[in-house]
């Protein structure tokens, strides 16, 4: 095993770049009573040694930054745990939507593996991949308890929300359409948002069709393995 983590390291570039993706460069990647840490977990699914599981870096303030899944790799084994159903951790979609229908789950004292062998499981329409950046951006301006303001609205929609995701045109609709849509006149759901951006983006009838476009099966068989990653004794 431990042979297998120092090739890991050595094809990322090296101890010193492993350390460069760490938000704390004095982390290990092996922790308490021998367990892999989360950047080991990061470094085997993506290559990369960052330190969260949530989409791209994250501000903490005064020059701190949080790395996360970075964009531009391409997901191909997700990751999912049951500590963000405690709300200890927020997984990203680029985790929970990989490439190939493999999931590593993670819980307190193992890993399981978690696969379907129906790839359609993983396929995306547009319309989802809208929803998943409208929910980061939201996310990232409303409080603990989902709800966000209409005076938020303004810079979510003209800072948070990439440029090649939608016109100038569309911002301005969107927020005139949140504004009158507020409950109280001030305050935003996420439902609500989504809704409104996603028709005033595709139009309702484009909407309509891009939902219904992809076949799915009403269920799929899911399979599971458990299995350990690398740790020392």
């Amino acid at each position: 095993m431990p042979s297998r983590v120092l090739s890991l390291i050595l094809t990322r570039g090296g101890p010193a770049v492993c350390r460069s993706d760490m938000d704390d460069p004095s982390s290990v990647l092996v922790g308490m009573f021998g367990h892999c840490s989360q950047e080991l977990v990061n470094l085997c699914l993506l290559g990369r040694c960052v330190s969260n599981v949530f989409d791209g870096e994250e501000s903490m303030g005064g020059g701190m930054m949080l790395r996360g899944v970075p964009v531009e790799v391409p997901v191909v084994v997700g990751y999912i745990t049951e500590l963000e159903a405690l709300r200890y951790v927020t997984v990203g979609s680029q985790y929970k939507n990989p490439l190939l229908p493999f999931w590593v789950i993670g819980s307190p004292n193992h890993y399981t593996l978690l696969y379907s062998r129906n790839i359609n499981c993983v396929k995306r329409n547009p319309v989802s991949v809208v929803k998943d950046k409208l929910k980061d951006a939201f996310d990232a301006n409303c409080t603990d308890e989902g709800i966000a303001t209409v005076e938020q609205m303004d810079k979510m929609i003209a800072i948070d929300l990439p440029d090649e995701l939608v016109c100038e045109l569309a911002r301005a609709v969107v927020v005139a359409m949140v504004k009158k849509e507020a409950l109280e006149g001030s305050i935003v759901l996420y439902d609500t948002f989504q809704s409104i951006f996603c028709k005033a983006l595709f139009g309702e009838s484009k909407l309509e069709e891009l939902e219904t476009s992809l076949s799915r099966p009403s269920a799929y068989s899911l399979y599971e393995e458990e299995f350990m990653m690398p740790y020392w004794k």
